[in-house]
C-alpha cells in the first residue's frame, strides 16, 4: 500500500486520519486562539492557503465560507 498522499483524492481510510489528526491537535489552535496569537481572520487565510496548494475542492469550500464569516473580505480569498 502506498504511503503517497494524492491530494485530491481521499479514500474513507485516508480522510478518517485526517480527521483525527486535526481533532488530535485541536487544542493548540484553540490555545493559540485564546492567547491572541492567531486571530481567526488570520488562520483562515493560512487554511485558504494550504487548501490552495493541496488543491482540495472540498476543503477550498469549507475554508471560504468560513473566512467569510470571519471577516475576510472576498476580495482577499478571491486573492488566495
Amino acid at each position: 500500500m502506498s504511503t503517497r498522499f494524492d491530494r485530491r483524492i481521499y479514500t474513507i481510510r485516508s480522510f478518517r486520519a485526517a480527521i483525527d489528526d486535526a481533532l488530535e491537535h485541536m487544542h493548540e489552535l484553540r490555545a493559540a486562539r485564546r492567547a491572541g496569537r492567531v486571530s481567526k481572520p488570520f488562520a483562515e487565510r493560512i487554511m485558504l492557503a494550504v487548501t490552495q496548494v493541496n488543491g482540495c475542492r472540498y476543503c477550498s469550500y469549507f475554508h471560504t465560507r468560513v473566512a467569510l464569516q470571519a471577516g475576510v473580505p472576498a476580495t482577499d480569498i478571491r486573492a488566495l
